[in-house]
């Protein structure tokens, strides 16, 4: 997950999308090339 403990720069998403029901928001990241869920509660 991306958080305040992460160690990159920055996320620059190329989709999101939320999870309902939940606090969680689904990133596309370019600069890993993977999925990542956000935690917007936390973050």
């Amino acid at each position: 997950m991306l958080g305040p403990h992460s160690f990159a720069a920055g996320a620059h998403p190329t989709a999101l999308a939320a999870q309902p029901g939940t606090p969680l928001v689904w990133v596309a990241d370019a600069n890993l090339d993977r999925i990542v869920a956000v935690d917007t509660q936390t973050l």
